[in-house]
């Protein structure tokens, strides 16, 4: 018999928020309606279709309830309809920022379409283009802004405490800690870690992060209890999959809500299709995204994003080069060997952000190293110049990369370009990140910077590689500019 789990509570919240969601949305898809009929006809007069014999607002508006309501009810329930099925209502689908914003956006094109195809249909509604489009301009612009404030709003109660779902971790090994550090650095998908559960009976009672190890996974049902957990996340990414079977089976069974993290098989080989020879199922393993025709339209993003950083960013270079020359003595570029695409090398432009003759004072401060892995970072560098560390709190020392990326040997978006040095220490795995153009920003520089382990990193930029589309680069570019306003996680 399943337990009996204290989540009432939460069951509740997350319905008035999915509640206060679906009504925001429906008042904002007929207030859109309204607004743009409102606008038409103050700028252009109200069209022949609007004037019907039912009276308007006393001669402040031509058109009458009656065709608003036709035109508003029958647009916002196709929308909410689209919404729905596009899964934006969905409780368990927790979605940065950027991600829904991009979903409504699709879902309300797809709308617009649905609408045209209904007008064709039946050409006696009272629905025009310019109404769809009007209606998909407005739309877009009040349910955005109405999701984004509530998302404030459930991020504000979050901090505090209110909504949090809490979650035992299933495996306290290598993934669970990296799946526990990133739950930290994104509190907004709502999650709060009251501990570990591992078949390891050695790990009991030992902390990761300030989690403790709470038991077996045989004692998970009553930890479930005595801890008030809500959902269970599975990070035994090395477990034989019939170990894995059996515990969702187990899981599924007790009624108890979960999610299994992806394994490094599954970054590495995501693009798949299924054949089948008589009763064997066979998977073919396809291309990276960004080859073929893809790659070209990422390198044309390329040069239009170099050459215009570089045009409106001159100003600024001037001013860094006059105070470089000003703060310290030396070139003004560094400029340093490093690893592009297929490992093929190329010297890399920079701001000195450092005192000259830096790298060979390296081998005195790697004892005070605080990364993991090849590289090598120290929050306190003695080498950084005092307007070098200006520069690298903003990341303005990066700036001259938009020469490279100009000239083809990087691009805007993707993997750090790595020192021959860290390369030589790489496992055969890692080196997949060295298998596309290196990049000016990239995914792991908006998920926590240098408050990442390396494998982190690397599992990132996997990620990057497997998943790449043209609205990822895109999405990478718009939130590189609050983590570098903000400098979250530089030094």
């Amino acid at each position: 018999m399943a337990p009996e789990t204290p989540i009432a509570g939460q069951r509740i919240y997350h319905r008035v928020v999915g509640l206060l969601k679906l009504a925001g949305d429906f008042l904002l898809l007929n207030l859109a309606t309204f607004v743009f009929l409102c606008v038409r006809e103050k700028i252009f007069g109200a069209a022949e279709f609007l004037r019907e014999p039912l009276a308007g607002t006393a001669g402040v508006l031509s058109f009458s309830a009656e065709t608003y309501l036709k035109i508003s009810l029958l647009y916002s329930l196709v929308s909410l309809a689209v919404f729905f099925n596009r899964g934006l209502y969905a409780r368990q689908r927790s979605m940065a920022r950027l991600d829904e914003l991009y979903l409504v956006m699709k879902s309300l094109i797809i709308s617009a379409f649905v609408m045209m195809a209904i007008t064709f249909l039946f050409p006696h509604l009272p629905y025009t283009r310019d109404v769809v489009i009007g209606n998909f301009v407005v739309s877009l612009a009040l349910v955005d802004l109405w999701r984004i404030s509530l998302r404030k709003i459930v991020g504000f109660l979050a901090q505090r405490g209110v909504g949090m779902r809490r979650a035992v971790i299933y495996g306290a090994g290598k993934s669970g800690r990296i799946l526990h550090n990133q739950i930290n650095l994104h509190p907004e998908f709502g999650y709060s870690v009251v501990g570990y559960v591992d078949d390891d009976r050695a790990k009991r009672g030992r902390k990761y992060d300030g989690a403790k190890v709470l038991g077996t996974f045989e004692k998970l049902p009553a930890i479930i209890v005595k801890h008030d957990v809500d959902e269970v996340l599975v990070a035994i990414p090395s477990a034989p999959h019939r170990h894995l079977l059996n515990v969702v089976f187990e899981l599924r069974e007790r009624q108890i809500p979960f999610l299994v993290i992806a394994d490094l098989f599954e970054l590495v080989t995501r693009r798949v299709s299924v054949m089948q020879i008589g009763s064997i199922p066979l998977l073919r393993l396809w291309r990276s995204p960004l080859e073929g025709w893809q790659g070209y339209l990422k390198r044309g993003l390329d040069i239009a994003g170099s050459l215009g950083g570089i045009v409106v960013l001159f100003p600024l270079w001037f001013l860094i080069v006059i105070l470089i020359k000003i703060d310290s003595k030396g070139p003004i570029f560094y400029r340093q060997d490093r690893l592009g695409k297929d490992g093929r090398p190329f010297r890399i432009f920079k701001f000195r952000s450092m005192v000259v003759g830096a790298h060979e004072m390296l081998p005195e401060l790697a004892e005070y190293n605080e990364m993991d892995g090849p590289i090598f970072k120290i929050k306190k560098d003695p080498r950084v110049t005092r307007v070098g560390r200006l520069l690298r709190k903003f990341s303005l020392d990066e700036f001259p990369q938009l020469l490279n990326v100009l000239k083809g040997d990087m691009s805007l978006v993707g993997p750090r370009p790595p020192i021959p040095e860290e390369v030589e220490k790489y496992e055969r795995w890692q080196l997949k990140r060295l298998t596309v153009p290196q990049g000016l920003t990239g995914l792991w520089q908006v998920s926590g910077r240098n408050l990442l382990t390396f494998e982190e990193m690397v599992r990132l930029d996997i990620y990057y590689i497997e998943n790449w589309s043209l609205w990822l680069d895109l999405k990478i570019l718009l939130k590189t500019i609050p983590v570098v306003l903000l400098h979250r996680g530089a030094f």
